[in-house]
């Protein structure tokens, strides 16, 4: 008698605590994100805000924008150190612009540590992103290749699943994610010298699909890899 007593008293104070650990994630329901990974990004380097509402104990929704940068932070370090260094192409790196959208649901699973919450979630995106680039290229008649400087107007529209982490310590957040996900690319080069010509590949020739700069519109697999952090409110 004793010990069902003793196992009833125990199972209430579990309740309790998993009560209680649910309302410290539920307590403050608006969340800011910033994503510093997105500045480090050599092909869409971006500034990224994002924001987040607790709709229930299990669902939240979250809106995240931002702009295209002219160019990445190693593009800006390695920018300055070709200028220093009295290299002639000081304009050897890329330059972008442009913007991009995304939109998120997560589905909380329930968790008794109250410092973080795991989560599964749909997201679905919208990149445009215009640069100014310098490219291998394959002479169709020669089939030598040459070097080019060309304009490449590129969008990007599709979704991902992810699997994610979230911790939080009072009003600072962390979150980590992955996934994989689907994406429609296109891709129009301007302003080339002999726009006929092929891109030179820089895989093997059976893997092309993947030069992210190649001409053209494609189905490609995505694979995301979201850091952020902030606080919540």
């Amino acid at each position: 008698m004793k010990k069902a007593i003793l196992i009833i008293i125990a199972c209430f104070f579990t309740l309790i605590t998993f009560s209680q650990t649910e309302n410290k994630r539920l307590e403050k329901k608006n969340l800011i994100h910033f994503s510093p990974l997105s500045l480090f990004d050599f092909i869409n380097p971006s500034f990224q805000i994002g924001y987040e509402r607790v709709l229930s104990s299990s669902i939240s929704a979250k809106i995240e924008g931002g702009i295209i940068l002219p160019r990445s932070i190693e593009g800006f370090v390695l920018n300055e150190l070709l200028t220093s260094s009295g290299s002639t192409d000081t304009t050897g790196l890329a330059t972008y612009s442009g913007f991009l959208w995304k939109g998120e649901v997560k589905y909380w699973f329930k968790d008794t540590r109250s410092r973080m919450g795991k989560y599964i979630s749909i997201e679905g995106f919208y990149l445009i992103n215009k640069g100014h680039y310098r490219s291998e290229f394959i002479n169709s008649i020669s089939q030598k290749s040459y070097w080019e400087w060309y304009d490449l107007d590129k969008t990007r529209i599709g979704f991902n699943v992810k699997l994610g982490i979230q911790i939080h310590w009072n009003k600072f957040i962390m979150s980590l994610s992955s996934g994989l996900g689907i994406v429609y690319r296109t891709a129009i080069h301007k302003n080339r010298s002999a726009p006929n010509d092929d891109i030179y590949p820089v895989f093997f020739e059976d893997f092309r699909w993947l030069i992210y700069d190649r001409e053209g519109t494609d189905w490609m697999l995505n694979i995301p890899i979201n850091y952020t952090i902030g606080f919540r409110f």
